[in-house]
């Protein structure tokens, strides 16, 4: 269908401003409907999100406070237990043990002595081996290990003490109850 408009031309500018006026009223409306319904499905869930940031930021708040004093106890537990073994050692510090009284003679043999091998069994069985500059060395070693009063028995083979220089040697003992390891 066909339709003339047949105002005059002015009347024709109010009608189409009209129109436009309308047609911005109506979107304007559209646009804050559309806004009022966004905010309204919006907020709800906004407002949740922001209370469980701030429940989440009090919740590291507390953990990491706990996880300090959790470090703090830690660490003053790894101090206890470094204290006690620096005790433990300390108090085997003063005390000579058993053992190092049987290794001094073997460790500070004398002059011209030196002790290669050294093993000492459970049962108090000792084997000795070593190298002496000199006969009378060795014998002196000998005598002195025999002086110690620490063997019941100890075994010195010939074969040691017929060279005069230069000398492998080796012995065998046994070491007395009160003295073994």
């Amino acid at each position: 269908m066909l339709s003339i408009n047949l105002l005059p031309v002015a009347e024709k500018e109010i009608v189409r401003l009209e129109e436009a006026r309308r047609m911005v009223v109506l979107f304007a409306a559209l646009a804050a409907a559309i806004l009022a319904i966004g905010l309204a499905l919006l907020l709800p869930s906004f407002i949740a999100v922001r209370l469980a940031e701030r429940e989440l930021i009090l919740s590291l708040e507390v953990e990491e406070r706990a996880s300090v004093r959790q470090a703090a106890r830690d660490t003053m537990r790894k101090a206890r237990n470094a204290r006690e073994t620096i005790a433990e050692f300390r108090s085997y510090a003063v005390s000579p043990v058993r053992a190092s009284i049987i290794l001094e003679h073997f460790f500070a043999p004398g002059e011209g002595i030196r002790v290669d091998s050294l093993l000492i069994r459970r049962d108090g069985t000792a084997s000795l081996s070593g190298y002496a500059d000199t006969r009378t060395q060795l014998l002196h070693f000998e005598e002195t290990l025999r002086n110690s009063n620490r063997f019941l028995a100890i075994e010195f083979p010939l074969s040691n003490i017929v060279r005069d220089l230069n000398i492998q040697f080796s012995m065998q003992g046994k070491l007395k109850p009160e003295h073994g390891l």
